[in-house]
């Protein structure tokens, strides 16, 4: 998004219709913006999640991440059950 006096605001969207638009910013502040009030709205279908490369974890390391992701959801279906 880019204000009228070209300042570039990033963020996801959390809510938007034809008048206005509500932005989550990196450190999960929540901002409302009227849309007559900026020059453009760029709908970007990037994550915000920053690149990281294939050596950052060995393969132990990756699959240690994935079985205590993967237990967090079983433990989380119990609870709801």
């Amino acid at each position: 998004m880019i204000m009228q006096d070209g300042q570039r605001i990033q963020g996801v969207v959390r809510n938007e219709d034809n008048f206005s638009i509500q932005i989550m910013d990196y450190e999960e502040n929540l901002h409302a913006y009227l849309k007559k009030e900026l020059r453009e709205v760029i709908h970007e279908q990037k994550t915000l999640m920053p690149a990281y490369p294939d050596d950052v974890l060995d393969k132990q390391q990756l699959w240690d991440l994935v079985a205590y992701l993967d237990n967090l959801r079983g433990v989380s279906g119990e609870e709801r059950k």
